[in-house]
């Protein structure tokens, strides 16, 4: 089912991955909603037992494991959720932010969903907000998927270096020569592409043009101006949880 989707598979963790649904059917909301996930939804899901049980989940998972990670592109839509998780367990969390172009995006919602480019490029925006949001504080990283294709050595010893891992230089080779298939990344775009589609909202662009300096590593990701930046574009993007609601 997942491979029809993706030759190489989704990797997420299944238990983890209905739990997310759950949660999010439970206050009336998908993947694919723009309107962002509030403190009284989030309290909705305390009230209503969905903290413990990710709690029970996310112990079970951890209890046997020096590291523990896990992958699903709803935690960033429902990252306050997850955060008090963490928060309970006290864990020594890290988190990888996955940038992808977002025309690519785009054009794959539209093949696979028949989403309209508006809709697919604000859903771009708020999946990427919210992680940022939500590892704010936290010890992350950000990883461009072009430049991961290009340069998996070089982008894989920076999640090493920054989160203090070993890396297996065995299953680096097997990584780089037996997984990644460039023949999988069916769209490649430039950054500059974004100003031809005339359904691309500016902040699209400013969004991912400040990120790829990020993943390049010219800039920080916890740079003060940067933050700043990122900040005040959140909050445009608070403000339009009426329309979002309309939509």
């Amino acid at each position: 089912l997942f491979r029809s989707n993706n030759e190489k598979g989704f990797f997420e963790d299944i238990e983890i991955n209905a739990l997310n649904i759950q949660a999010l059917h439970a206050i009336g909301s998908e993947w694919f909603y723009l309107v962002p996930i509030t403190s009284h939804d989030v309290q909705f899901l305390r009230e209503n037992g969905y903290i413990l049980q990710a709690v029970e989940l996310l112990r079970k998972k951890i209890e046997s494991a020096n590291i523990f990670a896990f992958k699903d592109p709803r935690i960033a839509k429902i990252s306050p959720f997850w955060n008090q998780v963490i928060e309970h367990l006290q864990l020594d969390v890290s988190y990888v932010i996955a940038l992808r172009h977002p025309l690519s995006v785009v054009k794959s919602l539209e093949k696979r969903d028949g989403f309209f480019p508006e809709h697919s490029y604000f859903l771009w925006l708020d999946h990427v907000l919210e992680s940022l949001r939500g590892s704010t504080g936290k010890s992350r990283v950000l990883v461009d998927y072009d430049r991961l294709i290009k340069s998996p050595e070089i982008e894989l010893s920076r999640l090493a270096d920054a989160f203090h891992l070993h890396l297996n230089h065995i299953e680096l080779e097997d990584y780089k020569n037996n997984f990644l298939d460039p023949a999988l990344r069916h769209t490649v775009y430039s950054p500059e592409d974004l100003l031809l589609d005339a359904a691309c909202p500016p902040s699209v662009y400013e969004v991912f043009t400040k990120l790829l300096g990020v993943a390049s590593g010219e800039v920080s990701l916890d740079d003060p101006s940067l933050q700043r930046e990122i900040a005040a574009l959140i909050a445009e993007f608070d403000r339009l949880k009426t329309i979002f609601n309309l939509v």
